[in-house]
This record gives C-alpha cells, structure tokens and sequence, in this order.
C-alpha cells in the first residue's frame, strides 16, 4: 500500500510521519546518551551497579507488559 501520488512523490501526510519518526528516533538517542551514569540497584540478594539507561528501558517494558496483561485480563472478563 503506497502513499505516493500520480506523480510518484509522496505526500504530505508521509512526509510529516518521517520527520515525526525521525525527531522521536533523535530524541531516544539523546534521552540514552544523556543517561549513561551508573547506578546502584538493591537486588533481594544483593547489589550491584548498572547503567541508569538500562534501568529506564526495563522499567518501561516492565510497564508495557504489566498494561497488556491487565487489558488481556479485561477484554477476557467481558
């Protein structure tokens, strides 16, 4: 499926997704170089250090999850 017009070049609205895709890709990377600095993280068993960069990814992802499981849960309750 293409969105580019009759005369081969593409249209305004895929223009504006690649420069939003491409701002949102730059803005990622500085967020990960900005966020390089170790941090200490208290395990159960222990501690050691990581970089706060990996801790931000895994909360995030950890959050995507717990948000899918939990509308899983919903839409089979319905």
């Amino acid at each position: 499926m293409s969105t580019r017009d009759a005369s081969g070049r593409r249209g305004t609205r895929e223009k504006a997704r690649t420069a939003l895709l491409i701002l949102v890709a730059v803005l990622i990377t500085l967020f990960a170089v900005l966020n390089t600095g170790t941090v200490t993280v208290n395990w159960i068993v222990g501690s050691g250090g990581v970089p706060l960069i990996v801790v931000i990814v895994l909360s995030f992802l950890l959050g995507v999850v717990c948000c899918y499981l939990v509308e899983r849960l919903r839409s089979r309750g319905s």
